[in-house]
């Protein structure tokens, strides 16, 4: 699914995903509810029918690598930092729980740098 303005998608998708980490964190497993809101993404913004190009494919597949590669590395260091602080303020009952809104906060960030750098080779 292709937008007219992606920068502005990836602006609603931080700030959901930031809203969705707070919530969690807040609220505990019912927090996940806010990922919710990224339901309304495609009523807020406009769509193309269009096919998208080669920079747009790329973009989304560098965008999921950044993602998954920073989740994957936030998630070993949690863990690995979490075993050796003791007596810690670490809720490890919602950590996990925080790991789908820490996706989604990161692909909108790095969607958002991905996207203002392609904008600039133009």
């Amino acid at each position: 699914m292709r937008y007219k303005n992606l920068r502005l998608v990836f602006l609603y998708q931080t700030v959901i995903g930031f809203a969705a980490i707070i919530s969690v964190s807040v609220m505990g497993g019912k927090g996940i509810t806010a990922l919710c809101l990224l339901a309304l993404r495609p009523i807020f913004f406009e769509r193309l029918n269009s096919e998208p190009d080669e920079k747009t494919r790329n973009l989304f597949l560098d965008l999921f690598k950044y993602s998954i590669w920073l989740t994957a590395l936030t998630i070993i260091f949690i863990y690995f930092s979490s075993a050796l602080i003791l007596n810690s303020y670490i809720r490890t009952d919602i950590w996990l729980l925080m790991i789908i809104p820490y996706f989604v906060f990161i692909s909108g960030v790095i969607g958002l740098i991905l996207e203002f750098k392609r904008l600039q080779g133009k």
